[in-house]
């Protein structure tokens, strides 16, 4: 009979012998809990070592979980997947960090990320730290004592990750050390009985040096035969006489015992006392054989069994991989697109099962490699390998919720603390400018000449043109007041007919330094055109009376000669005021939460380009269509994946360059061509 094991879980650190519980280092999902039999990600627990000192330490120590666990649950594919792409962000957030500050301010973390599923333990490590695997007295150390320790996270830009996987039962213990407690407890001995042999060696190693630790301690699970009940006809052994007393000899030893006198003859020619002797002797001999025999048949079977399960998890595993190699070989080679999607789902999943079973098994690591090479090219995936991270929003008001980009320029507008702030990328655009990270422009309740700024809605950028001869940051808040920057300074008008305007939600621009104003509540986009003064006159409404719309739900707006706008659900196009037919084609997943929209334009050119983007940010990627509607191509992260939380975004095609906010962030990536 078989019950689901318990884990009861414990994060403490020594410091002066004295240990006290503190799980600032760790992050658990419950400190008791049940092990789930049947669940794709298992039950996730982080230990991370870094140097223990509060402030900036302490707060990135926070960071690299919160990036672990994000990672690890978003990330699609097998457990080993998850957590090698969860280590990797980790690496990048620290690596990030690192190449942002000075040699005093950087870190580095050794992580352990455990994953407990069913009766078995997943661990990937990097970094000096241990894990003990505890089985009554018998101690199984991850790594063993001869491989070298692993480089933490955050010094390189590939890491070193050692994976390990190990079968749990009741009575089991893990337990995970940093780098002074494993140094500790590498000659340690101690000898305590195994329900306290681990608290025992945790006390003595804390008397030693200060150390962190997290034990996991595992009951229930599978039920064990109990003793067979003794049989009437049998009766216990006696017990043992009292220490010290003298024991009377048996009548067995007595008679074994040599006489000094010789036998007495008896019928048949044989003594009494030598049969007597023989007797005793037999019994002895069998007593010894049975005392050689026992142990010697309970290590073959015990060696029997544990083959025997050697050999059963080798052919699941092998029964796994060869499923997935079959679906792969059909995925790779049917014409038919549907087939081939069907075939390498199934085989993504068989090759979880062989991977969960044997996570470092190289012929499945290769095809691991190989069915996301498949799946990229199946999807019409554009990896994106390398994003790092400009600027962080650390105020915890802070929502950055828009941006508008001009050659090394980045405006960015946090919504959350109604600032709009500049950030100047460096010379070979792979950076922040050293002292021109963060400048603040605008803040809402700001007065600029007679305008006191309100809740800032959307910003745009717009080029020089008509009457205007110079560029221009334009800042729309909702009290229908427009904020001008341009040459280092700050001016601010009322449109003029902010009386009229509903509910104002988007700003964008077009040539001749024209802005669009979009009324959602009001149904309507008005034009404004660059005067010598500013937007001093009446706008035109882009819409004529006789076209009816309808822009409840309207998120993002693109112009490009014709007006383009995104909604939950689709994207509707408009040319002159009027409604074109226009459908997304070709998506493997309908759109799901998408936050922004660009419609290719040179404004060098004054062209229109040919591509449409859409951040679809419940899938985690990037849509490029012709705008036509068909579907090109989607750009998704390697590792990791910040566009689950991506606001607004920037592509120059012709750099290939991405400027994206995501979650607290400001990032930029490399975009490959097609």
């Amino acid at each position: 009979m078989k019950s689901e094991l318990q884990a009861e879980v414990s994060a403490f650190r020594f410091a002066g012998g004295v240990s006290r519980e503190d799980a600032g280092h760790v992050w658990m999902p419950a400190r008791q809990l049940t092990i789930p039999e049947r669940s794709i990600k298992g039950q996730l627990f982080i230990f991370v070592d870094m140097p223990d000192s509060a402030g900036e330490a302490s707060q990135l120590r926070q960071q690299v979980i919160q990036t672990i666990r994000k990672t690890y649950l978003q990330t699609h594919g097998t457990i080993t997947t998850s957590l090698r792409s969860a280590m990797l962000a980790a690496n990048q957030l620290l690596l990030t960090q690192n190449l942002q500050s000075g040699y005093e301010s950087q870190h580095d973390a050794s992580v352990c990320c455990l994953v407990l599923r069913d009766q078995e333990a997943l661990i990937a490590r990097a970094g000096p730290i241990a894990v003990y695997h505890l089985r009554g007295t018998a101690w199984k150390r991850y790594p063993d004592r001869e491989a070298g320790a692993l480089i933490p996270l955050g010094l390189r830009k590939e890491p070193e990750i050692a994976f390990h996987h190990l079968s749990i039962a009741p009575g089991d213990q893990l337990l995970v050390l940093d780098q002074k407690g494993t140094q500790a407890f590498a000659d340690m001995q101690v000898r305590a009985p195994a329900e306290v042999l681990a608290s025992a060696a945790l006390r003595a190693a804390g008397q030693q040096v200060d150390f962190s630790a997290m034990l996991i301690e595992f009951t229930g699970g599978e039920a064990r035969p109990t003793a067979a009940a003794p049989r009437p006809a049998e009766k216990a052994p006696a017990a043992p006489p009292p220490a010290g007393e003298p024991t009377a000899p048996t009548r067995r030893r007595a008679a074994a015992r040599p006489s000094a006198r010789p036998p007495r003859p008896q019928a048949g020619g044989e003594t009494a006392r030598p049969a007597a002797a023989r007797a005793g002797w037999d019994l002895r001999r069998i007593a010894i054989i049975a005392a050689v025999l026992i142990p010697l048949l309970v290590i073959g079977a015990v060696l029997g069994y544990n083959g025997y399960q050697r050999y059963q998890t080798r052919r699941a595993f092998e029964s796994a991989l060869n499923t997935a190699l079959e679906n792969y070989r059909t995925a790779s080679t049917t014409t038919d697109q549907d087939i081939a999607k069907s075939a390498l789902r199934e085989a993504q999943k068989h090759l979880e099962e062989a991977l969960t079973i044997q996570p470092e098994e190289p012929e499945a690591v290769r095809l691991q490699k190989e069915l996301l090479l498949l799946q990229d090219k199946l999807y019409k995936v554009t990896p994106i390998y390398f994003m790092p991270e400009l600027f962080r929003f650390v105020d915890p008001a802070s929502k950055p919720a828009r941006l508008a980009v001009h050659d090394r320029d980045i405006f960015v507008l946090d919504a959350g603390r109604g600032v709009i702030t500049l950030h100047r990328l460096n010379e070979t655009r792979d950076g922040l400018q050293p002292g021109a990270e963060a400048a603040e422009i605008l803040r809402k309740g700001q007065q600029v000449g007679t305008v006191v700024a309100g809740n800032l809605i959307d910003l745009t950028w717009v080029p020089a043109g008509g009457s205007r001869p110079y560029d221009t940051l334009c800042v729309l808040d909702a009290g229908g007041n427009l904020f001008m920057y341009a040459n280092g300074q700050l001016s601010a008008q009322p449109l003029p007919n902010s009386g009229d305007l509903k509910t104002p939600l988007l700003l964008d621009d077009f040539t001749e330094a024209r802005i669009y104003v979009l009324d959602s509540a009001g149904n309507q986009i008005y034009r404004y055109t660059a005067g010598e003064n500013g937007y001093t006159q009446p706008p035109d409404a882009y819409f004529p009376p006789e076209t009816p719309v309808n822009m409840t739900g309207v998120r993002d707006m693109s112009i490009d000669g014709d007006i383009w706008l995104l909604f939950n659900d689709r994207v509707e196009r408009y040319q002159a005021g009027k409604r074109v037919d226009f459908a997304l084609q070709g998506l493997d997943q309908p759109l799901s939460g998408p936050t922004a929209l660009q419609a290719s334009f040179d404004e060098t050119t004054g062209l229109a380009g040919d591509n449409l983007y859409i951040a679809d940010t419940g899938e985690g990627r990037i849509l490029q269509f012709t705008k036509a509607g068909q579907f090109v191509r989607q750009f998704r992260p390697r590792q990791g994946n910040p566009f689950q939380d991506l606001r607004d975004f920037f592509l120059d095609e012709a750099k290939g360059k991405l400027i994206f906010l995501a979650g607290g962030s400001l990032y930029l990536a490399d975009v490959p061509k097609e």
